[in-house]
């Protein structure tokens, strides 16, 4: 399936690099199966075969810039991605990336692996980077509660050696970027809604920022925990005032932060979504000629490529190919999602798929009039905050907010069959004063009065 014919902009792969998991979390969206390790040794097959370079190579071409691992838990197979990396930087000239995600359960050797095969197989004046994150919920009532008991220690303890390998470690060519991604639930926010406790809650990660902090700092590390939402969600409106209410507990303990250093390591907003409005407000002017920087990359310059060579939007449906998983999830999902999912189509099919795609990435009003009319509706019911209907410009602004701000082409699929509607839940956890905090916070400065 060749993409670079059809989009000029399809420079990153999304490998399915694994099929199980070490873990268990509670919110995790892969839906369990007992096909799960006959799926994973399959996926491990095709990360041993000769023919990996030349698939993705009639995909990419030469062009190739970034490969992201995803699945399940990466470092479960990285140790037989590892050795075909001298073939991958000679069949991809430009290529300078590779990405994961990892829960960091187990001892993080085969991502020093990695790191250290690929310092020994660069050539002179070929820089690379590993850019990874790390999945760590909180302190151990959080983290331990929604992955596993025993989870935050063994956590830490891992992220502690792996700061301290790379003090002893020369990275040559190769840069290291790293951070955390706390991910909580709306059980989990109500434990935080008062200054005191989110202050215990963010201490946990100012210690293990602080660790690196005082090291060599080898590797990168933003001095932030910003915490994100569990997605997908069905959130009702009582969630959305949760959500509202722990904003504004964490915007007065951010600007406290800024003013006092409360905390040593952490810096700047302790979520990740004032920092989404935040982009949209300085950049915003750039929308109408280029759209695609407010967008998920899926689609766009990305693609996944799954367990049998076919080609997904993005990471969120390789499973969807597996019977067993398919059988599991019926009439949960949109059947319109097997539309997406293409294997060596013909070249009017793959053109129809980029057609649409492209739409998506490039223009915004139909999905701008959806969230208008979907917004309205939901005050109408009682659903969402009457203040979004009292000023025009704030239903304006919220519109854009939710477009670019939760931008996921293939979770729309899924959830109403339609690439350019969004999902009603995504709105009603915003739209019950969490928007209107986030403005209210933007007003102030961000490092102003909070």
């Amino acid at each position: 399936m060749d993409l670079s014919t059809i989009n000029r902009r399809a420079l990153a792969l999304e490998l399915f690099s694994s099929g199980k998991c070490n873990m268990n979390c509670s919110y995790c969206f892969i839906t369990k199966i007992d096909g799960a390790e006959q799926l994973h040794e399959e996926i491990i097959e095709t990360l041993q075969s000769a023919a990996l370079c030349k698939e993705i190579k009639e995909s990419y071409g030469e062009d190739l810039e970034t490969i992201a691992l995803w699945g399940t838990e990466p470092t479960l197979t990285l140790e037989y991605l590892t050795p075909r990396i001298p073939e991958l930087l000679k069949e991809f000239p430009k290529l300078s990336t590779i990405s994961f995600s990892t829960n960091f359960w187990t001892d993080p050797q085969s991502i020093r692996d990695l790191i250290t095969t690929l310092r020994n197989s660069l050539g002179e004046g070929r820089r690379f980077e590993v850019k990874f994150q790390i999945s760590l919920d909180g302190p151990e009532e959080v983290t331990d509660l929604n992955r596993q008991k025993g989870a935050t220690e063994r956590i830490t303890k891992n992220f502690k050696g792996f700061v301290d390998w790379a003090d002893e470690t020369e990275f040559g060519n190769v840069s290291v970027r790293t951070s955390f991604k706390p991910t909580l639930s709306v059980d989990n926010l109500k434990n935080y809604l008062t200054i005191v406790d989110q202050i215990n809650f963010y201490a946990f990660f100012d210690e293990l920022i602080s660790y690196w902090v005082a090291s060599e700092r080898t590797f990168g590390f933003p001095r932030a925990a910003s915490i994100t939402l569990v997605v997908p969600g069905e959130y009702t409106s009582d969630d959305g005032e949760v959500f509202a209410e722990f904003l504004k507990v964490n915007h007065r303990l951010e600007g406290i932060n800024n003013r006092e250093r409360l905390f040593k390591g952490l810096r700047g907003s302790l979520n990740s979504y004032y920092p989404r409005l935040k982009r949209l407000l300085d950049y915003g002017h750039e929308i109408p000629k280029k759209n695609y920087m407010f967008t998920c990359s899926g689609g766009d310059s990305c693609y996944s490529k799954g367990a049998t060579n076919e080609y997904h939007i993005c990471h969120r449906t390789l499973y969807f190919e597996n019977p067993e998983y398919k059988e599991a999830l019926a009439g949960e999902f949109h059947p319109f999602i097997k539309d997406w999912i293409l294997k060596d189509p013909p070249k009017r099919e793959l053109l129809r798929w980029q057609y649409v795609l492209r739409n998506y990435h490039d223009f915004l009003k139909t999905k701008l009039s959806f969230i208008r009319a979907l917004t309205t509706e939901l005050v109408l019911a009682g659903q969402a905050s009457t203040e979004l209907l009292a000023s025009s410009r704030l239903l304006s602004l919220f519109s854009l907010f939710m477009v670019t701000a939760h931008s996921c082409p293939a979770e729309s699929i899924l959830r109403t069959g339609n690439v350019h509607l969004a999902p009603v839940s995504v709105v009603r956890i915003t739209a019950n004063g969490a928007f209107q905090e986030l403005v209210r916070r933007a007003e102030e400065g961000y490092y102003g009065r909070c």
